[in-house]
This record gives C-alpha cells, structure tokens and sequence, in this order.
C-alpha cells in the first residue's frame, strides 16, 4: 500500500501547531516527529511548517508497544502545553492535512464530535476540503481558511 504523505493541524489560540504522521514497521500510522509552530496571522510562516510536518513523515518508524507508548511524553501534548489529548480537542480546531500528489496538498476540516460516548473524536467535513500548491504562502491561506471551517462546539458554547 502506497504511502501518502498527512499531517494534523490544531489551531490554539493564536498558534497552530502541525505534526506528520509516520508509518511504523507493522502498518500503523502515527504522529512522529516535530510538532511545527506558528502564528496563525502568518500565512507564509504557516506553509512552511506544512512542508516542514509533510517533509517529516516516514515509513519504518520503531512501532513502540503500548507500555512504551504510554511512558513517554506526546509531543504535541508537550508542545501545545496541555495536560491531555482531551483538553486540547476541546480547546481547538482540527484540520487534516494530505499530500495525496507531488503538487498538490489537501486541507480537510474537521468535525470535533466530543471526548466521550459512540461518537467521540472527529469526523471529516470532506465536502469543504480545500486544494492547494506547493507555494508557502498559497498552503498557509488554505490551511487558515481550513481551519475557519472547522467545528468545534465545545469553542462555540465558550463564546
């Protein structure tokens, strides 16, 4: 199976912080590496953490075991200074990011649905994806204008 290059974007605040995901030895895909950082007013900042996050991604990364994983520190968990995954869903605005060609990225909105029940985590709001090239200041304007269609109620309850 090929593999496509993604990435995952939280907007928090004023800052969006955007990570790749790796493939491991046995099939998973994971966030890995570098959590990315950028002011959210920064379009040509914000495309080059994107190719920065999209550069990032690997396949054969070490597939920790679970006692491993839940040893270590996330990294992006650490980056954006919460205290877990669950408080940062509610605090922010997801989108997913795909390189599905060698010219072309995808910026995904996403649909927060809650931390808790069935239907928790996210969904994909795939008929508002956005295309863009490969110019860092195009990919930062896609990626805000992802992020703006994103939902979240737990954002809007807080207004």
């Amino acid at each position: 199976m090929e593999f496509i290059k993604s990435a995952t974007a939280y907007q928090l605040k004023d800052k969006v912080f955007i990570q790749g995901y790796s493939r491991t030895t046995i099939g998973f895909t994971r966030l890995t590496g570098t959590v990315f950082v950028a002011e959210d007013n920064n379009n040509l900042d914000l495309g080059n953490a994107v190719i920065n996050a999209l550069n990032d991604c690997k396949t054969g990364v070490y597939h920790e075991t679970l006692e491993e994983y839940d040893q270590k520190k996330d990294p992006m968990i650490i980056t954006t200074r919460m205290k877990t995954w669950n408080a940062l869903m509610k605090l922010s605005k997801n989108v997913h990011i795909k390189m599905p060609t060698i010219d072309r990225i995808t910026f995904t909105p996403m649909r927060f649905l809650g931390t808790s029940g069935n239907k928790k985590g996210y969904t994909w709001i795939t008929d508002k994806m956005i295309k863009s090239d490969l110019d860092p200041e195009h990919l930062g304007h896609a990626l805000l204008q992802a992020l703006a269609l994103s939902e979240n109620p737990y954002l809007e309850e807080a207004k």
